[in-house]
């Protein structure tokens, strides 16, 4: 009997335990169908299966979606304002008009999802996958859309201003009319992406893949790029590949390294070239580098022949360049380094040259209007150029300016130290033969051994200046004085000057031209038989 009672308990007490266990389950599946229908902001719906759900409108701001399934759903001008679909698979699901800023979307899966019009903008889809997506009209700028994949995906009309795509997928993806101001497309996959028209405005693109992508009429404005991977099928008029850098006016090519690059005709107006390296680069044939930035850029050994600079050279080194017949009107050249360079026949009419080192060939150059105070140097070859009205004050000249053009010049304190030296002496070259030197200032400077010979000095001002050779012992063997054999002296201030009457020393004149020329003595040459050779000179 009491056997019978112990086995009719330990039922019961089975079957109580089932039917909790199944009250429990039931409570538990209660509760998740209760979460997964909660469609309100802050919801949790982690996880939950959603495909195909309508979920047009609802407010779900804050709401958790990661890893839910949504495939199919239509969450048409939903609000999911920071919500969470992090790793969600929201296959061909419908987000037209949604609002999606800020939303958290890393490794979500979008394949053929629609977000046209929708608001994702600072919204993060690092590692997303959105091939076949569409986009067209859809604010996404600011967003993280690193090493996303945007295959064929449709974004015509869409803002991607100042987007991350760092080594995004946006291979055969339309794009076209689309905005990237500021947008970093380092290392992207753009192969075949038609950019036709986009605003590509500070892009950078530095390491993407580019072949047959279309850039036809697209604004490359500032663009800054290098170790480009393949050739698009179309560029902007006036934009050039080479060497791994999209180059073109306005082009950011600050750092650039170009050295040996064939840049001739190239349009480079306004482009920034700061740091750059040009050493040995082909830039003939009229480039337009017209207010182009070569701070401190690098142009040893280039070739620029008939270029266009009215631009910023400050601080450049042009060493060993070739600018023949290049333009340089009004540009900045102030501290720029101008060593051994081919200038002949360049315009550099106002340009600035404070604080520039020129010692090249500047033969037939035009100098007028040009700025020159500070010149640490101003050496070379200036036979011919055009220095009129220039201001040497307090340079150091040591070029030859046969038959320079020099009128106006001020010659003030030309020279390193009092006295102000203009000496062939030394090996130095410091010869006007044949220059225009009418109306310049040639006074109180001293002069030896340089050569004036048929120099138009009419109306200069050469008073209490010296001419003379340099000291020494005396003889035959030692340097003889300064020429001005066939000067014109017509209306030339002397006053004072000296032209000193020791043998060796003596300046030589000639067959000078002598006409109301104020002598050393201050008597007037034509009171003096037309000439001051017994007057002081």
């Amino acid at each position: 009997m009491a056997h019978s009672r112990r086995k009719k308990l330990a039922a019961a007490a089975v079957l109580a335990l089932t039917w909790s266990f199944i009250a429990t389950g039931a409570a538990h599946a209660s509760l998740a169908v209760s979460r997964c229908t909660n469609f309100t902001p802050h919801a949790n719906l982690s996880h939950c299966d959603l495909a195909g759900s309508n979920l047009a409108g609802k407010n779900l701001s804050r709401a958790n979606l990661s890893g839910a399934n949504l495939s199919t759903a239509n969450l048409t001008g939903t609000n999911l304002v920071r919500a969470t679909l992090a790793s969600a698979n929201a296959t061909s699901a419908n987000f037209a008009n949604a609002a999606l800023r800020s939303a958290l979307m890393t490794q979500g899966n979008f394949t053929g999802a629609n977000f046209a019009r929708a608001d994702l903008k600072s919204a993060s889809l690092k590692n997303a996958n959105l091939t076949d997506t569409e986009l067209a009209h859809a604010d996404l700028a600011l967003g993280n859309l690193t090493h996303t994949d945007l295959t064929s995906a449709n974004l015509v009309h869409s803002d991607l201003a100042h987007a991350d795509l760092y080594g995004a997928n946006l291979s055969d993806a339309s794009l076209a009319d689309s905005i990237f101001y500021g947008a970093t497309l380092n290392l992207a996959n753009l192969r075949g992406a038609d950019f036709t028209g986009a605003n590509l405005w500070a892009v950078s693109l530095a390491g993407a893949m580019l072949m047959n992508a279309d850039f036809a009429d697209a604004d490359l404005s500032y663009v800054s790029s290098g170790r480009i991977v393949g050739s698009p099928s179309a560029l902007p008029s006036n934009w050039k590949l080479q060497l791994g850098y999209l180059i073109g006016p306005n082009a950011d090519l600050a750092a650039a390294n170009l050295a040996g690059a064939d840049l001739d005709a190239y349009d480079l107006h306004h482009a920034d070239l700061a740091g750059a390296d040009l050493a040995a680069a082909d830039v003939a044939g009229a480039a337009n580098f017209t207010s182009a930035y070569l701070v401190d850029a690098t142009l040893t050994g280039a070739d620029f022949a008939g270029a266009n600079f009215s631009t910023e050279f400050a601080g450049a080194i042009l060493s060993g360049t070739d600018f023949s017949y290049g333009d340089f009107a009004n540009a900045n050249l102030s501290g720029a380094m101008i060593d051994g360079s081919n200038l002949t026949y360049a315009n550099l009419s106002g340009a600035d040259l404070a604080g520039a080192a020129l010692d090249g060939n500047f033969t037939g150059a035009d100098f007028v209007g040009a700025v020159f105070s500070g010149t640490t140097s101003l050496g070379g070859d200036f036979t011919g150029a055009n220095l009129a009205s220039a201001n040497l004050t307090g340079e150091e000249l040591n070029g030859n300016f046969t038959d320079a053009n020099l009128s106006d010049a001020n010659f003030t304190g030309v020279g390193n130290e009092p006295g102000a030296l203009l000496c062939n002496c030394l090996g130095e070259i410091a010869d006007f033969t044949g220059a225009n030197l009418s109306d310049a200032n040639l006074s109180n400077l001293s002069f030896s051994q340089v050569s004036f010979m048929g120099a138009n000095l009419s109306g200069a001002n050469v008073a209490h200046s010296y001419f003379y050779a340099p000291h020494c012992l005396g003889g035959s063997d030692c340097p003889g004085g300064s020429l001005l054999v066939g000067a014109d002296f017509t209306g030339t201030d002397l006053l004072g000057a000296s032209f000193s009457a020791l043998p060796w020393a003596a300046a030589t004149l000639g067959s000078n031209t002598w006409s109301d020329t104020t002598c050393p003595d201050g008597t007037n040459s034509d009171a003096d038989g037309l000439t001051c050779v017994n007057n002081g000179a």
